[in-house]
């Protein structure tokens, strides 16, 4: 079984494949050769991260270090061989029990009302506060919030965001300028409530404006 397949050349010069680049993300991460970003998740960005962890698996196994893998590869094959390896060793490891499985569901079920309840209390907070230039932070903290509660909670908020980013553009017209800026925002309190260490609106202070009362 081949668990990693290129469809093109993937190097530091060459057009790449949006497709393969996730793929060759997703790949090095199990792996342990990549970190994915936090607050970009598995993107299609080439960034110098995925071509060092495409070094450093080639140096491990002995191939040329140049950052560059074609499909049926030394580099491809490679990769699958320790995919397999590591797919092996997780099949043969103990398989969750069905009140395992279904506590699991639940939880999950419980972060995405609990943070779709932290979406809606920032935004009525927002409206209620009715102070310029907040939104931003107001987005920020929700997000931070949902987060908190795990990665459920982490998507929902993710979803939610960008439906109204979405509408933004689509009924209000807002600029993709604009609108990417909410999104950073909304990336950065993801990002925070993942790693956690500070209290949401800590978090997002860079976005408070000023006068906004203390309460918020």
């Amino acid at each position: 079984m081949s668990w990693f397949s290129l469809k093109d050349p993937v190097g530091t010069n060459w057009r790449l494949n949006t497709g393969d680049l996730k793929n060759t993300k997703r790949a090095l991460s199990q792996l342990g050769y990549y970190k994915v970003p936090p607050e970009r998740g598995i993107d299609d960005w080439a960034d110098p991260q995925m071509f060092d962890g495409i070094r450093a698996i080639q140096k491990d196994n002995g191939l040329k270090v140049d950052a560059f893998m074609r499909p049926g590869g030394p580099t491809e094959k490679a990769i699958n061989a320790q995919l397999a390896t590591s797919n092996s060793a997780a099949s043969q490891s103990k398989s969750p029990g069905i009140v395992e499985r279904v506590q699991g569901a639940v939880d999950a079920v419980g972060q995405s009302v609990g943070a779709a309840g932290d979406m809606l209390g920032n935004y009525l907070d927002m409206r209620g506060a009715d102070w310029k230039n907040s939104d931003k932070y107001f987005h920020c903290k929700a997000n931070c919030e949902a987060s908190r509660r795990g990665n459920a909670g982490a998507a929902t908020a993710a979803t939610i965001s960008d439906a109204r980013e979405w509408l933004d553009r689509v009924v209000k017209g807002n600029s993709p300028q604009d609108s990417e800026e909410d999104q950073k925002a909304n990336r950065t309190g993801r990002a925070a409530g993942r790693k956690g260490g500070q209290t949401c609106s800590a978090a997002c202070e860079q976005y408070r404006p000023r006068g906004l009362p203390k309460r918020y």
